[in-house]
């Protein structure tokens, strides 16, 4: 029995991936402040030209490099280490918060959707190799739409668009979940169980806008 040989574009395009990547860390700046707390303020200096040049004048620039240097001279005279994330209760706080908005947008799956995203527009008819099609559209989108998220969220805020984003998750998921149990509750009594598939694969993309 022969088997045919089938090439896989994974292994070029990984190459090409990892290429691009060390090119890119090849040519990679590290920040004025790292440099800073390391004595390299030279090298630092050199930085913040290269970010700000054509932006800021030479004063302004050395002004930013004169108060990076003094916010890490009062780091390090407050004695503050890592560890004080967890002893410092004002830092801890702050730790706890963002952990919890870390662990939320695990437990709200939509990391789980993604994962699922091809099998998911299986359920709803479409074909294999259109499913895997549309879950790279939709992560090819999700790039673009970063990138209007980051622009929304420098001109409204973090607070607002953070509420408004939980808001519009929680209620299309319990709408999608509601409507969900309500049809699967009167196909158990009327229709069968089997009858209510159909409407399964209707309040996907419903949750999906979640």
């Amino acid at each position: 029995m022969t088997r045919e040989s089938k090439t896989s574009p994974v292994a070029p395009s990984g190459v090409v991936d990892r290429v691009v990547t060390l090119t890119e860390l090849s040519r990679h700046v590290c920040r004025p402040r790292w440099l800073v707390e390391h004595g390299q303020t030279q090298k630092a200096l050199k930085t913040l030209q290269y970010y700000r040049e054509g932006y800021f004048t030479h004063e302004e620039i050395n002004a930013e490099l004169d108060d990076i240097e003094r916010s890490v001279a009062s780091c390090q005279a407050s004695g503050l280490v890592w560890t004080s994330l967890f002893t410092d209760r004002s830092l801890f706080a702050r730790l706890w918060r963002s952990a919890l908005l870390q662990f939320m947008g695990q437990m709200c799956g939509a990391t789980a959707m993604k994962y699922y995203l091809p099998a998911l527009f299986e359920a709803l008819g479409l074909s294999h190799r259109v499913s895997l099609l549309a879950g790279g559209i939709e992560s090819t989108m999700k790039i673009g739409c970063t990138l209007i998220d980051m622009v929304i969220i420098d001109r409204v805020g973090r607070r607002i668009t953070l509420t408004a984003g939980a808001a519009v998750m929680a209620v299309a998921m319990m709408v999608g979940l509601s409507l969900f149990f309500l049809q699967l509750n009167l196909a158990n009594q009327y229709l069968g169980f089997k009858r209510s598939t159909a409407f399964y694969r209707s309040c996907i993309p419903i949750t999906l806008t979640g």
